[in-house]
């Protein structure tokens, strides 16, 4: 009798399974044609239900420097595929963040050994600058980022973002090289990227933890209090009428407040916009200020 019992329950059970299965076909597929029905092409939907959207490829010129590594973090936050091109390759640090980036060791000059890495990214950033003799920074900050701008213009890239240096008027004398070089790469990206598809940020000093080896500086200390100091009266007013004081005076920005700006424009976030005025695609240091808290 309990045999009896257990195989009747058995063939209960397999009857009800095999009808829900019937209906859970039925349902299936009449949700497909739902879809399709209310789609223009039944592929797209399948494709649409089934594949999710590629991720945005953000690539940085840069990558193992300060700014460049905060810019490579902010676009995997936004759920960017994050590629870093700079000479040495991955950086000497610590995080697990590091282990999510694509890093390519490469010299920039050698447009062939990188420009591949362009091939279906978003956009780009070039943190791309540095200090020496007037013609070491004309080659590095100019050379390098005009170069950097053709290839990606080239390679159909949409966006450009260069992070470039706060407005000047000190005298012409005074790191020549380097305020010259970096103009010319400001003029190279919005001519090769126009219609707002060229961005170029102007930080002051940019403050944050920078690592210099084994050691951790805390710039912080330093930057914050003069953001907030530089804020106040007199001195956006000095900044403006003392000669040499523009870039000086400068309120200092938070590395962040650069970072995520620099992957947001690069992923063609449209609130990523110059100050009402001011020239397309330039933001100054008040504009890197307010889009951070936008985007």
């Amino acid at each position: 009798m309990e045999q009896a019992i257990i195989k009747s329950a058995r063939r209960i059970q397999s009857s009800l399974l095999s009808t829900a299965g019937r209906w859970s076909g039925v349902t299936g597929a009449s949700r497909r044609l739902t879809t399709s029905a209310t789609s223009n092409s039944s592929d797209t939907s399948t494709m649409q239900e089934d594949s999710p959207p590629s991720a945005a490829k953000v690539v940085v010129l840069g990558g193992s420097g300060y700014v460049g590594q905060h810019v490579l973090q902010a676009a995997l936050y936004r759920g960017a595929d994050a590629v870093s091109i700079n000479r040495s390759g991955i950086p000497n640090t610590s995080g697990s963040w590091l282990s999510q980036v694509k890093w390519v060791a490469a010299d920039i000059f050698n447009s062939s050994a990188w420009s591949k890495e362009l091939e279906g990214a978003t956009g780009v950033v070039s943190c791309i600058g540095a200090f020496g003799s007037n013609e070491f920074m004309e080659k590095i900050n100019g050379d390098a980022n005009v170069l950097a701008a053709e290839v990606a213009a080239k390679m159909e890239v949409p966006h450009f973002v260069y992070v470039s240096t706060v407005e000047n008027n000190l005298p012409d004398f005074l790191l020549k090289g380097y305020f010259h070089g970096k103009r010319r790469a400001e003029e190279a990206v919005l001519s090769s990227f126009p219609g707002g598809r060229g961005l170029v940020l102007r930080p002051s000093f940019v403050y944050g933890t920078r690592a210099v080896g084994p050691l951790s500086l805390p710039l912080a200390v330093v930057g914050r209090p003069l953001e907030v100091l530089f804020r106040f009266p007199p001195f956006p007013s000095l900044r403006q009428t003392l000669p040499g004081t523009q870039a000086l005076l400068a309120p200092p920005v938070a590395v962040q407040a650069v970072a995520s700006v620099a992957a947001a424009g690069a992923m063609g976030d449209a609130r990523v916009k110059a100050g009402e005025g001011a020239r397309e695609g330039v933001l100054s240091v008040d504009d890197i200020v307010r889009v951070a808290r936008e985007v």
